[in-house]
């Protein structure tokens, strides 16, 4: 059936104050809309009508996916200037779509420098004049389009998405990289020393005599009007501009140069670690993500703070269907046609082809680029042991040896300081612990659909101290044990999440975390079954905060099941066992610590409080 085409055309006028652009002046816009099966796009005209003439200043297109209910992309086209194939949409010639992935992937800043100075300015003019909130209203306001696209244009998605990409494209198109700088004004025959993308003396004396030689203030800040006074002056020279680095230094809109942070090395992260260290997974917003020693995301990824261990989540064995942030390019040709049969809140999922050695290669050339891309500081891969879903067509025995390669492939290539870090569960992994350094123990309890009502038992406290003391002696350094616990649960609340059984409970998984691994993390959280959609809720527990500065001492064993780590300023001890035990301190202090619990104790002078 041939899909109906729906022009929408109102052509209407938006009058407010004039954008007063030194290089472009806006102070009216008409919006035509169409549509066609699942997308639409909105379509804008600028002009300056108050300079006495009707002539389009520019043009450009806003696309959006009525299906999603956002806006995805701003578009550019022959209506806004002549797009040369070599920097069009790969599949629509003429035609170039701004958008995160475009900036990301080098695109957009490749179609801006071919670009003349002109259709710069409009770019960035037009982008300004759109980034506010009165013309945002109006357009998803108006009558004629919100007739035949009410429930897109006046979902909140449409609004916040279409607010994100005109602000991304305020700050993407003022954005002047140093590097740029230094290549235009070397064209222009001043002396910048090396082309380094690094702002430095001879940089800022070569601006200034370019500023001075023009008759312009001397600052020691480039604008984007700046930098294209520059270019016009070069006008037909050659100037081949150099790849930006993965961390340039730039001047943003507001004219501050802008530098890298110094990176924080994986060992200063770990050595930087507090008594108490809790991780975070997936789901990365929410609790300021400084309190997190630990924390990983996977596609919706977006800023890490720079003391945490951060990895980013490659999905190896299945891909999510449609959804992407488990689409990598050129992962297609590694479907199967098997369903993996994941759970349906996640969606339908297909199995990829672990076992294919070129797939084995594909993926691991992705989780190293990720890395890189993402700036973290190594992979998280879930689902990290053999026992895989039947219907994804493979035995443990494949998985095993799929996992196998894929991890000995990975570590070969990122070197031995990057983490590698799995999703084991319950499970004691033996095949690829020579080249992993870091395990979530994500512990679920059996059934999963009815056991939310009641806290571990012995025989999986039991467990818990198993899996913790093989994994402190089999992983590579530094031994990274994310421990995540699942709670008790009679209703979806802090307040259920802190009762006191609860609250005892998370203490003694905490005290586990801290006492028997070198480098544990904890996380007390919901089930998993415990609501339709979303994972590993969870209570930033008071005691999280607990400070006795840094372990003195290795695990020592009272006896089994029970164990406490000395600290400079006190000590923390766990007791899984069913009764009270007693034990002594190398100081002598003799403590009692109850059944299934955690002790945390702070000595105060002579005392120790606990």
């Amino acid at each position: 059936m041939k899909s109906i085409k729906v022009l929408l055309i109102s052509i209407i006028t938006i009058c407010l104050s004039s954008l007063a652009h030194a290089e472009t002046n806006i102070d009216r816009i008409f919006i035509t809309a169409g549509g066609s099966g699942k997308w639409i796009t909105v379509k804008i005209g600028f002009y300056n009508i108050s300079s006495g003439t009707t002539e389009k200043i520019f043009s450009m297109g806003i696309d959006g996916n009525l299906e999603n209910g956002d806006f995805h992309a701003l578009r550019f086209d022959e209506r806004s200037f002549r797009i040369p194939k070599e920097y069009s949409h790969e599949s629509q010639p003429g035609r170039f779509f701004f958008a995160k992935y475009s900036i990301n992937s080098g695109a957009f800043r490749n179609l801006y420098n071919y670009l003349d100075t002109k259709n710069q300015a409009n770019i960035e003019a037009a982008c300004n004049y759109m980034n506010n909130s009165e013309i945002i209203d109006k357009i998803l306001s108006t009558k004629s389009i919100n007739g035949a696209r009410e429930s897109f244009l006046t979902n909140q998605k449409a609004n916040k998405s279409l607010t994100y990409l005109l602000d991304l494209c305020v700050k993407t198109s003022a954005k002047v990289y140093v590097v740029d700088v230094q290549n235009y004004l070397t064209a222009l025959g001043y002396n910048v020393g090396k082309i380094d993308g690094k702002w430095g003396r001879k940089t800022e004396l070569g601006l200034a005599k370019f500023q001075t030689d023009r008759g312009l203030d001397v600052s020691a800040s480039v604008s984007s009007e700046m930098l294209r006074k520059m270019k016009a002056d070069i006008a037909n020279k050659e100037t081949k501009l150099k790849k930006i680095t993965d961390e340039p230094e730039y001047f943003n809109a507001a004219g501050k140069l802008i530098r890298p942070l110094k990176r924080i090395s994986i060992a200063q992260k770990v050595k930087n670690r507090k008594t108490i260290n809790a991780f975070k997974a997936w789901h990365t917003k929410g609790k300021p993500q400084e309190s997190y020693g630990l924390m990983w995301d996977g596609g919706r990824i977006s800023k890490f703070p720079g003391k945490t261990i951060t990895l980013f989540e490659v999905y190896w064995n299945y891909n999510y269907v449609g959804k992407s942030w488990s689409y990598y390019p050129g992962i297609e040709k590694y479907f199967t046609n098997k369903n993996w049969n994941h759970d349906a809140e996640y969606g339908k999922t297909l199995a990829n082809k672990i076992i294919d050695p070129n797939f084995q290669d594909f993926i691991v050339d992705v989780m190293f680029e990720k890395i890189k891309t993402k700036k973290t500081d190594g992979i998280m891969v879930d689902w990290w042991h053999n026992s895989h879903q039947s219907s994804s067509g493979y035995s443990k025995h494949q998985v095993r040896m799929a996992r196998t390669a894929i991890a000995k492939k990975l570590r070969a290539k990122i070197g031995p300081d990057k983490i590698i870090l799995g999703n084991v569960n319950w499970r004691k992994d033996t095949a690829t612990v020579p080249y992993i350094n870091g395990v979530f123990l994500e512990l679920y309890k059996k059934p999963s659909k009815s056991t939310s009502n009641r806290l571990y038992n012995s025989q999986e406290l039991r467990n818990m101290e198993s899996l913790l003391n093989y994994y402190e002696e089999k992983l590579q350094a530094p031994k990274l044990i994310a421990l995540e616990g699942w709670r008790k649960t009679k209703s979806v609340s802090n307040e259920d999440r802190n009762t006191p059984e609860n609250r005892k409970m998370a203490k003694l998984l905490t005290a586990m975390s801290v006492v028997i691994p070198t480098n544990g993390y904890i996380l007390y959280a919901d089930n998993n079954n415990d609501t339709p959609d979303g994972d590993h809720a969870h209570l930033f527990y008071d005691f999280y905060n607990f400070d006795i500065g840094k372990p003195t001492s290795g695990y020592k064993k009272v006896k089994p099941g029970v164990g406490y780590k000395e600290h400079d300023k006190g000590f923390i001890a766990y007791n899984i066992t069913g009764s009270s035990k007693k034990f002594k301190r190398k100081n002598g202090q003799e403590h009692t610590i109850e059944a299934k619990s955690g002790l945390f104790c702070k000595d105060v002078g002579a005392e120790t409080e606990c």
